[in-house]
This record gives C-alpha cells, sequence and structure tokens, in this order.
C-alpha cells in the first residue's frame, strides 16, 4: 500500500506541474500581437459573358498578409488583418479567353477563440471581411471586366507554435467572396 501511495502522490504531483505550467503559458498569452505571414490564395468565381453563358474561374497566387490583434483573456480575442491576394488567373479553354484577378485586397475584423496547449494553441476564428478587386477577361469573344466588392464572412483554424514571446503560425480561412476564397498562411507573430 505504501508504494501505490508514493505512486499516486508523484502523478498527482506531476499532473499538477504540467496543469501550471500550461496556466503559466496561457496567462504570458494576453495582450497585443502583431505578425505577418505569406501563403496562398485560390479563388473560385463564376464568370459571365453574355451569349457565351458562365464558365468557372478557378485561379491560385502567393498570398500575404499583415494582422495585428489583441487577446483579453488566454481563449479569446479580436484579430485585424490587410490581404494580399495576389493575382490569381485562369485559362478558360471553352471561351478561348484568359482571366485575370487584379488588385484582390480585403480587410477582416475576427473573433478568435484559441485552446493553449503547452507551446501550441489550436484556434478559430470568424468575422466580417470587406473586400474589393478586379476580374479581367480577354479572348477571341472580346473583353469584359468586372469589379466585384463588399462585406461578407470570414472563417478559419489552425495552429500556432510557440517560443518566448513569439509564434509560428499554420491556418486555413475561407472568406465567402464571389463564388469563394481559400486561403493557407504561414505567419510570424510576435507578442508585444
Amino acid at each position: 500500500m505504501e508504494i501505490r501511495a508514493e505512486h499516486g502522490l508523484a502523478g498527482l504531483l506531476a499532473a499538477g506541474l504540467a496543469l501550471g505550467a500550461m496556466q503559466a503559458h496561457a496567462e504570458d498569452k494576453t495582450g497585443f500581437y502583431v505578425g505577418l505571414g505569406v501563403g496562398n490564395a485560390s479563388v473560385q468565381d463564376r464568370v459571365g459573358n453574355g451569349e457565351l453563358g458562365h464558365v468557372n474561374f478557378n485561379g491560385d497566387d502567393t498570398s500575404f498578409k499583415v494582422l495585428a490583434g489583441y487577446m483579453f483573456i488566454p481563449w479569446l480575442g479580436l484579430e485585424l488583418a490587410y490581404h494580399d491576394f495576389g493575382s490569381p488567373n485562369d485559362t478558360l479553354k471553352n471561351i478561348g479567353a484568359k482571366a485575370e484577378v487584379e488588385d484582390a485586397t480585403a480587410w477582416s475584423g475576427e473573433l478568435i477563440a484559441q485552446l493553449p496547449l503547452g507551446p501550441v494553441d489550436i484556434f478559430a476564428k470568424g468575422g466580417i471581411v470587406s473586400y474589393d478587386a478586379k476580374i479581367k477577361v480577354r479572348g477571341e469573344g472580346g473583353n469584359f471586366q468586372d469589379s466585384p466588392d463588399g462585406e461578407e464572412a470570414i472563417l478559419g483554424a489552425g495552429a500556432q507554435f510557440n517560443i518566448g514571446p513569439f509564434a509560428i503560425r499554420g491556418e486555413y480561412e475561407y472568406l465567402d467572396i464571389v463564388d469563394g476564397v481559400d486561403l493557407f498562411t504561414l505567419s510570424a507573430i510576435w507578442h508585444i
């Protein structure tokens, strides 16, 4: 019985130390943070051209992101970001045209909820994105242009690995723009 009690006490002590370490880590991650990310933007849209009907656009390009946020408590915060989607393009073979998205940018504001698990945080977020873009189609049947803009929903999820005040974050975000924009981003974060 004495051996079991010692093992049980050692187990409780180890669990308490682990919980304390997680709590200390979580307490460190309140306040402001800033970051910079690079990734891939994949844009889907249905492009129309009068008599030729609609064709599907599916292009991707390198994207960039600048972000700033504030964690009110270790598991809840607010994040603002500027997104540049690059210039995704696609060849529309059935109408003999090339389509390109130009000057595609957006601002987003999202609530972020995270679960601190030691050096790794898992998070989900959602909010509003305000976007502006130009879609140009050039081809045999003529040229046309569309300039979608507006406000839509943005949702995301990911994980980050913390190293002191710095973190490396990988995330996926879906923007309800045109027929959908998928963003995969790797960011460097600094907790101020």
